[in-house]
């Protein structure tokens, strides 16, 4: 799906980006209630990742239109129970 944005004469075409995101939850209690939240955004890909002495982090993958990234990281950082958002990386579809 492109989507585009006309300016003066001329119309410019925006690719879709997949964008992966660690995502901390705030405790490891929470991580269950963190995952359902995200999971209510429409990622293509959820997975838990253990990093340390029993802590996970959440990686999750979005596929959107390449102007709405900064939008979802500060949406995922508004979830109750995430303490950071951090994005992995991102490329274009």
């Amino acid at each position: 799906e492109k989507h585009c944005i006309e300016q003066k004469n001329m119309v410019i075409y925006i690719g879709n980006v997949a964008i992966s995101f660690n995502i901390m939850p705030s405790d490891p209690a929470v991580i269950g209630s963190v995952k359902a939240e995200i999971e209510k955004l429409g990622p293509k890909q959820v997975t838990e990742k253990p990093i340390a002495f029993g802590l996970k982090l959440i990686e999750a993958m979005f596929i959107v239109p390449d102007r709405e990234g900064t939008d979802l990281e500060e949406t995922l950082k508004k979830l109750p129970g995430v303490a950071s958002v951090e994005t992995a990386g991102i490329t274009l579809v």
